[in-house]
């Protein structure tokens, strides 16, 4: 059985990740819609024709999708009967991708599923990847 702090703990850190996805996917829906707005205006002003390729919509779905998975695995955690069956080992290895995340200041977009594997979410994260 793993103890409360430690929970209290991983829960912490997994809202500060699900606050840093919902900030990321707001700065790319402003980049998106900057872009958009750019895109006419240039054409309004009879602009030949260019090539240019924004990410910034795709990158505000992928922000939402991993702020949907961090959000499932919260709730996952949250719940008491779920607690009862998760090993220290699982928590400690989550602890660890968290750390290593926050020392490295990189966050991966596939934390979400790689800590939905770590604590044998399973079901969750079939759905979450199809």
């Amino acid at each position: 059985m793993v103890d409360g702090k430690r929970f209290k703990d991983v829960l912490e850190k997994l809202y500060r990740l699900n606050y840093w996805f919902s900030n990321e996917m707001l700065e790319q829906e402003k980049e998106s819609n900057r872009f958009e707005e750019d895109c006419r205006k240039t054409m309004e002003l009879g602009a030949l024709p260019t090539v240019v390729i924004s990410t910034a919509s795709e990158n505000a779905k992928c922000m939402k999708l991993c702020m949907e998975d961090t959000v499932t695995i919260i709730n996952y955690l949250r719940n008491e009967e779920n607690q009862k069956y998760i090993e220290p080992w699982q928590m400690i290895g989550v602890e660890a991708m968290l750390r290593q995340c926050g020392e490295d200041h990189v966050i991966p977009y596939d934390l979400p599923s790689a800590v939905m594997a770590t604590l044998g979410m399973w079901e969750q994260l079939k759905r979450s990847i199809s």
